[in-house]
């Protein structure tokens, strides 16, 4: 029991490390257990990682988050909604060959370098523009690439 809790403690401090660096925090989970040499948490365990991530930021933009929600920010509110669609129902449906299929060193080896030239590329050739519902939709297409460790 002791064991499962200093993991629990080692991959929390992991992801709050890793989740706000260009780097894929899902696949520093993967692989700080592999290190270890603990048996992999797994797909739940990595979610709630990643939900203190999510409320640590919902803590800090909590004066945003009100505007959103109390129709202050209509716009953005919807932009965010179409952005977060898309990965929601992949999670849901591909859930099962995330947590079988894709937790390998092997892909996560391959999607940080892919991305990560991606990456290198998509900032060098960026260029500022307004986000409207067709870009917002684009993003969170382009987003679902982030439930493969490694691609974030």
């Amino acid at each position: 029991m002791m064991a499962e809790w200093l993991q629990w403690l080692v991959l929390a401090l992991v992801q709050g490390l890793t989740e706000f660096l260009p780097i894929s925090s899902s696949a520093h989970l993967i692989l700080a257990s592999k290190l270890a040499g603990w048996q992999d948490q797994g797909l739940v365990m990595d979610i709630a990682a990643h939900l203190g991530s999510l409320l640590a930021v919902m803590m800090y933009y909590r004066q945003s988050i009100a505007r959103l929600l109390t129709g202050q920010d209509w716009p953005l509110f919807l932009q965010l909604l179409l952005a977060s669609f898309p990965i929601a129902l992949a999670g849901l449906l591909f859930a099962n060959i995330i947590e079988t299929q894709l937790r390998s060193v092997w892909v996560i080896a391959i999607a940080s370098a892919v991305f990560g030239v991606l990456l290198w590329l998509s900032q060098r050739w960026s260029k500022a523009q307004a986000i409207d519902l067709k870009k917002a939709g684009l993003i969170g297409l382009a987003q679902c690439l982030a439930l493969i460790p490694g691609a974030s």
